[in-house]
């Protein structure tokens, strides 16, 4: 189908060649369109669908044979337009939607949606939706959904929904285009509504009374099962009940649980029930949903559902019950032994004495007490406190009491001794040293009892020494004790009296030397003389100490010194085993212990061939002294430990860092343990697995006697270097040390080898060995105590057998940072560790060792060795950040996550030591009632919400405490506390309230803008948040739009203003009823009711106002036909006083006419001034608007607006544009259109006929009609007269055509040769004159005679009348670009235009050439002069066309 023809004005100079490319031609999509290269016509193969593609934008080309371009390449767009022609597709095959039961009307159920691919912005594309069908007339009398047409939204229209009674509903919906119209597509799909179930339905009980029995004293029994029935889902909250015992369980002895598969309630007793007391019990149970009920809208509220249950207890017989059953007895120390000190009897349940009742002991770990027939507990022994096995307090004893029958009952005993005065104070050191220029000594006392029996003490001292010597208090437990004269140089002994709080005292003497402390040259307290009255004294002799050296001193009397001098703390008592046991019988407490300290040594011993020896601080028992006294001594120490436990600092520091090493020689071992091993173990061998916690619960420091063996936290057993056991027999020891209560045990270690194998002569044995150069790593615990230096390992190298070996060591702890931490011996190969090391900084050091001869020969590779820190748990957790502040909204549900806590541990990760629990210590404020309303998961620190309790408006803040604690949470773990602020944000749970239900104001009438009255709104959330800001709305009363209400956003003050004036004489009073609501929306606290809109009532009184006229109504519609004669009444338009209700006196006046069609009097009467015809040039707007005054007596006006619509007469007849037609040599007939200036239904359809018999009509549609010859006619120009005898007789002419146009169509036909290709214009031409209204005359130059017309339709300007185009030239363009050229014509610049029309500057002067296009003849330029006569529609495009 051809759609454009292609020209060019090169066409005249050149043989022009026309072609296309692009979009539709040589690119995809190919072959849509085509063009004819000689004529330049335009072709289209194929119907074209815009949705796939709405244009084309191809590239037209005219070009001559030889390949040159006069033209430049054009662009030509192609729209297409669209049709109707896709229906509207819903985005889904099927929409599933959801909705409780018992939802509201208007509650919105879910939206369906549909596109169509249509052109957008169109009615193809404007879809309307409805509901074609719904099966609800089973369940309902009416449709139970609505759908909105436009956008589709789905919403509930019955509040009957029942799940129980349909749980299902089916819709379908229809999508129509075309804006719902019936001519318009549709497509539909299928809705499935799903009713959710809510608790519409409570729970029934099927049996309200029960009644069981159960034996007493029985525990932890299910006593009955409680069936119930509810129509809700099954398993759902709605569904699952829950009991609660309301009445009868004020001990907590019952308790009742939900069995969820079946939905009973499992009532149970957990303690059991004494018939004696009571021998029936009556419960009261209430049974509810999980979820809160929620009624039908039309429901009435449900009652409680409550069952009844009664409990009958039987007796049985039972045993004797102790009463209390646990018994607190205190019992004072020192009492003598058989001393009654309580009674303790158990009675029968069932007889209520305690007869025939017999007792026993049976878990007694301390001895103290023994029990009687009678009940009667008395002492075993004198009790005390201070004396061995007696210092831990309290003492639990279980007692068992059988009566005559044989049973049983038990009871408890917890013994606690009370303290009582039966210690004196003590000194706690005996050898003191005065300098003569350092001032007062201190001398510090102790008491083994409690207060208030100890402290504050007194000291005397015991005449005659009172003048020399003087002592004042210094604190509670200390005096300074002075010299008040000067003395001799030497040794005394001062008898002091001390007294505790109670006036108990005792004797203590001191051994004081008195010097003058100088040491020159290592010369301690130099022998000198001191003139004195006494005479001269001898000193102390001279004496020296070095380091390593023994020194033994006398006093100048039998005795040893066991205390030395201050600063000589490492010397050694040099004395036999003998002379220790000796001095351990007869001195005092404080001797022994001092003379214990002096043993510990750094290099020394007590120089005996038998006995005790201390070397390099490591004490064991010889065979002999460990078979003599030994083990009396060691309980002497152990003693005397426990006896001083709580001393002085000062005694403390004196004694504690040698203490342990001391007792650990005289302590007993645990358990021996022995393991059966092979003869040579290689070094890293595992020997077994030692249980240590049997032996010392708990050890800070696990070590071995041997360095040969390493001993793990876990108790296995390693060896560290190759151990040959050529004795068959090994004996070393586990020491367990407890640094925080200074306890210390050891574990001695037998090695058995295996029997060696013997092997037949000649028999090839081979063995293993590897080398020791190799150790394993070393552990080295953190925080080690010491002592310092303190050996860790040896490094042996195999090559020490046959050179002389050095060793040494380098790297970081050595000689890189951090230096000096590790030392090696050159000659042992004993590595030491000098100093604690913290894990966190340093976690392992890998050093080279070195094995060298003397002369620097190297025999092994340097080694690397590693020596692994051990974690010590010295890391408390860190919370970071320590405050962290969560935010939770009220009425949040249980469970809700509100913030996590994190707290790290520097210790090492994987181990005890920083596996963390969190637990909530406090929480403020804590709640009223009930547990705490937070928890936190102990693993993660997530802090979620227990119950749904949160209240902002009660309180908005909570601040937790969170512990976090290592060791799993274990109570010894190191802890640390956080702080978490929980907010409390707010939810909108409060519904807005008006201040006031009821509010009166009144308005003058006709007032528009004024304030009426402002309406205070209160709500509890917060201010400022969105569920505070209040929206109000008039719900009622304001149908006509007269009041509007604004809401201040700061204050929530509604102001009630008057939109429009209100009249008093329809009106007296308006009552508004105002609602309102949230600018959010409405979050329901859990087990809470919906919550109700506020409303509150405004009357409005109108106050009435001296008005002047108004017209009924204000805008009058005023139909006027045309062609009414002039001064015609044609309506009347009266005003009326608003008081009296009537139109008397007043005067009418128009105050505003532009169009002055219309006059009106003072009855209102309203004429026409002039003829009235909508084909009048003047009048083709067909409406005017007047504006008229009304003024009464009293001089008020009122204005009103008289609409004037000019209607439709038929007054034209249909007429045929004035055109010449050329018929081809093919005949082919010709389209003739028909106009008519009237409006329907005076036009179409129209009837065409000719008087010509040379020609024939044939009827195309309702304007048109195709003429063509009834046989063969000879080529020339032909006039056929055409008429249509149903408007109006035509007289034929002999006229081609007219400027004007008349009442007869006179058709010039140009029958000529096949150079016939474009449109002629006759050569025959007519005038038309104007005479009077209406009437033309038409003159003929050919045919003669002039014809009178009633012609009034073909009165407009020739511009306005060719807006009808012909019917070929539609065919020919696009639709819309007859419109284009009109428009053209009308605008010089051809703004409009420029999309379809351009413009062709001048070529040159002289250029023969004139325009290309359609319309172009192919003669000469003389033949073109027809154009001066164009209509001036084509004036415009004639002057493009031709040359001037």
């Amino acid at each position: 189908m051809q759609i454009q023809q292609l020209a060019s004005d090169t066409a005249l100079k050149y043989n022009i060649k026309y072609s296309i490319s692009g979009p539709g031609v040589d690119h995809p999509p190919l072959n849509v369109f085509y063009v004819e290269k000689e004529t330049g016509n335009l072709f289209v193969t194929c119907p074209i669908d815009r949705e796939e593609y709405p244009e084309f934008h191809i590239i037209c080309y005219a070009t001559t044979p030889e390949g040159y371009t006069p033209e430049t390449p054009l662009v030509h767009i192609i729209r297409i337009d669209d049709e109707n022609d896709n229906p509207p597709v819903f985005d889904r095959d099927v929409f599933i939607f959801y909705i409780c039961e018992n939802s509201r009307i208007g509650t919105v159920v879910g939206q369906v949606t549909a596109t169509d691919r249509d052109e957008p912005n169109t009615l193809h594309t404007r879809v309307k939706y409805r509901i074609v069908s719904q099966d609800l007339q089973t369940y309902h009398s009416s449709v139970a959904f609505a759908i909105h047409p436009e956008l589709g939204s789905i919403t509930v229209a019955s509040a009957d929904l029942d799940r129980e009674t349909a749980s299902e509903y089916k819709l379908k919906i229809e999508a129509r285009d075309l804006d719902g119209d019936e001519l318009g597509l549709c497509s539909t799909v299928d809705v499935i509504v799903m009713i959710e179930d809510t608790n519409d339905n409570i729970p029934q009980l099927v049996q309200t009374m029960y009644e069981v029995e159960i034996y007493e004293n029985t525990e932890n029994i299910e006593l009955l099962r409680i069936a119930i029935k509810d129509d809700d889902d099954f398993g759902t909250p709605s569904w699952l009940a829950t009991f609660t015992i309301i009445e009868g369980n004020e001990d907590n002895t019952f308790s009742i649980t939900v069995d969820r598969e079946t939905n009973e309630g499992v009532l149970c007793a957990l303690k059991g029930l004494d018939y004696e007391q009571v021998k029936e019990r009556r419960l009261e149970i209430v049974v509810n949903n999980e979820a809160p009920y929620d009624p039908a809208s039309n429901a009435r509220g449900l009652s409680m559902n409550t069952a009844t249950v009664i409990i009958k207890i039987r007796n049985q017989d039972e045993g004797p019950v102790f009463d209390p059953c646990e018994y607190i007895l205190h019992i004072k120390e020192c009492l003598p032994r058989g001393t009654v000190v309580g009674n303790y009897q158990a009675r029968d349940p069932e007889t209520e004495n305690s007869e025939g009742m017999r007792y026993r002991i049976i878990n007694d770990f301390c001895n103290w007490i023994t029990i009687n027939h009678k009940g009667q507990l008395k002492t075993t022994k004198m009790l005390d406190r201070d004396a061995l096995n007696m210092e831990d307090s309290p003492c639990n004893v279980t007692i068992r009491a059988t009566d005559r029958s044989g049973k049983t009952g038990i009871g408890k005993i917890v013994i606690y001794l009370v303290d009582e005065n039966d210690n004196y104070p003590v000194i706690t050191r005996k050898n003191y040293i005065m300098c003569e220029d350092e001032g007062p000594i201190f001398i510090t006392a102790f008491d083994a009892d409690l207060p208030p029996y100890s402290g504050p003490f007194h000291f005397d001292i015991e005449e005659p020494m009172s003048a020399t010597w003087s002592i004042t208090p210094h604190d509670d437990e200390s005096a300074l004790l002075a010299l008040e004269e000067d003395i001799n140089y030497g040794n005394y002994t001062i008898v002091l009296k001390i007294s505790d709080n109670e006036g108990h005292s005792g004797i203590s003497e001191i051994m004081l030397h008195y010097c003058n402390c100088v040491i020159p040259n290592g010369i301690m307290c130099e022998q000198e003389e001191k003139k004195t009255g006494s005479g001269k004294q001898t000193l102390l002799p001279r004496a020296k100490w070095q380091q390593g050296q023994l020194l033994s001193y006398s006093l100048g009397t039998d005795r040893h010194l066991d205390k030395p001098p201050a600063g000589m703390m490492n010397a050694a008592v040099s004395m036999n085993a003998g002379e220790m046991m000796n001095a351990a019988v007869r001195m005092n407490a404080v001797e022994t212990m001092n003379a214990a300290v002096s043993m510990n040594t750094v290099k020394g011993k007590i120089g005996s061939r038998e006995g005790l020896e201390v070397i390099q601080g490591e004490g064991r028992l010889t065979p002999d002294l460990d078979r003599g006294g030994c083990r009396r001594m060691a309980q002497s120490l152990l003693s005397l430990r426990k006896s001083y436990r709580d001393l002085h600092s000062e005694w403390q520091n004196f004694t504690n860092s040698h203490l342990a090493e001391v007792l650990s020689v005289f302590c007993e071992a645990c358990k021996k343990v022995t393991f059966n091993v092979p003869s040579n173990l290689e070094a890293g061998t595992l020997i077994g697995k030692v249980n240590l916690k049997r032996c010392l619960r708990t050890s800070n420091l696990v070590s071995s006697t041997d360095p040969n063996f390493l001993i793990l936290e876990d108790g296995s057993v390693y060896t560290t270097n190759a151990v040959s056991l050529s004795s068959e027999k090994k004996a070393f020891s586990i020491v367990l040390k407890d640094l925080q209560e200074h306890k210390q045990k050891e574990i001695h270690v037998n090695l058995l080898s295996h029997s060696k194998k013997t092997h037949k002569p000649g028999e090839i044995v081979l063995r293993r060995s590897k080398r020791r150069w190799a150790p394993v790593p070393t552990l080295l615990m953190e925080n080690s105590l010491g002592p310092f230096p303190m050996q860790i390992k040896q490094l042996v190298s195999d090559t020490s057998e046959r050179y002389n070996i050095t060793y040494s060591i380098s790297g970081p702890g050595v000689d890189r940072p951090p230096l000096n931490y590790f030392y090696i011996e050159k000659e042992t190969g004993n590595l030491f560790v000098t100093r604690p090391i913290d894990r966190e900084e340093y976690e392992q050091f890998e050093i080279i060792c070195y094995a060298k001869t003397v002369d620097g020969y190297t025999p092994e590779l340097p080694l690397q060795h590693v020596i692994r820190i051990g974690d010590d748990n010295d890391n408390p957790p860190i919370f970071d950040p320590d405050t962290c502040t969560f935010t939770v909204l009220e009425n949040s549900r249980s469970g809700t996550v509100i913030g996590q806590m994190t707290a790290t541990d520097r210790d090492e990760p994987g181990t005890l030591h920083t596996k963390l629990k969190y637990r909530i210590v406090s929480q403020n404020p804590l709640p009223q009632k009930g547990p705490g309303i937070f928890n936190i998961n102990p693993d993660s620190g997530s802090i979620t919400l227990v119950t749904p309790t949160l209240d902002r408006e009660g309180i908005n803040k909570y601040i937790l405490q969170i512990e976090a604690r290592d060791m799993g949470g274990q109570s010894y773990g190191l802890c640390n506390t956080g702080t978490a602020i929980i907010e409390v944000a707010d939810a909108n749970d409060h519904a807005p309230m008006c201040e006031h239900e009821r509010y009166e104001a009144s308005v003058l009438e006709n007032t528009a803008g004024a304030k009426v009255v402002d309406i205070t709104v209160l709500d509890q959330d917060e201010r400022g948040t969105p569920g505070w800001h209040a929206t109000l709305n008039i719900i009622k009363g304001n149908e006509d739009g007269a009041f509007k209400i604004e809401t201040n956003q700061d204050s929530n003050v509604g102001t009630l203003c008057v939109q429009k004036g209100l009249d008093y004489e329809k009106n007296k009073e308006r009552r508004l009823e105002i609602v309102v609501v949230n600018a959010a929306p409405y979050v329901l606290a859990p087990n809470s009711r919906p919550i109700s809109t506020s409303t509150c009532y405004v009357t409005v009184k109108v106050q009435n106002v001296d008005e002047g006229p108004a017209f009924e109504p204000s805008v009058y519609i005023l139909n006027v036909k045309e062609r009414t004669e002039v001064g015609t009444m044609v309506g009347q338009y009266l005003a009326r006083d608003p008081e009296t209700g009537n139109s008397e006196g007043i005067r009418y006046r128009i105050i505003n006419d532009p169009c002055k069609w219309i006059t009106i009097n003072d009855a209102g009467q309203i004429r026409t001034t002039s003829l009235l015809d909508r084909d009048i040039p003047d009048l083709q707007m067909h409406q005017c608007n007047v504006t008229v005054s009304a003024t009464d007596r009293s001089g008020k006006t009122g204005t009103g607006v008289v609409v004037v619509n000019l209607e439709d007469e038929n007054d034209n007849f249909p007429v045929i544009p004035p055109q010449d037609y050329v018929m081809c040599r093919d005949k082919e007939p010709v389209l003739l259109t028909a106009v008519d200036a009237d409006l329907p239904p005076n036009t179409t359809p129209f009837s065409f006929g000719t008087s010509d018999p040379r020609w024939r009509i044939i009827p195309n549609d309702d304007k048109s009609a195709f003429l063509t010859p009834v046989g063969q006619l000879d080529y020339g120009d032909y006039v056929v007269p055409v008429m249509d005898p149903n408007i109006l007789p035509v007289k034929t002419g002999n006229v081609v055509t007219s400027d004007q146009g008349a009442g007869m169509g006179a058709v010039g036909i140009k029958a000529g040769g096949p150079e016939c290709f474009e449109m002629v214009k006759g050569t025959k031409y007519q005038t038309l004159e104007s005479q009077g209204r209406g009437h033309l005359t038409l003159d003929s130059a050919k045919g003669g005679g002039s014809h009178t017309l009633d012609g009034r339709g073909y009165g407009q300007s020739a511009a306005e009348a060719y807006r009808y185009s012909y019917s070929e030239w539609q065919n020919f363009t696009h639709p819309q670009l007859t419109e284009r050229l009109y428009l053209c014509g009308q605008d010089e610049e051809h703004k409009n235009a420029e999309d379809y029309v351009l413009s062709y500057n001048y070529e040159g002067r002289g250029s023969p050439a004139g325009s290309v296009g359609c319309c172009t003849d192919q003669q000469d330029e003389e033949a073109l002069d027809f154009l001066d006569q164009l209509e001036p529609k084509f004036r415009t495009l004639a002057e493009t066309c031709i040359k001037r």
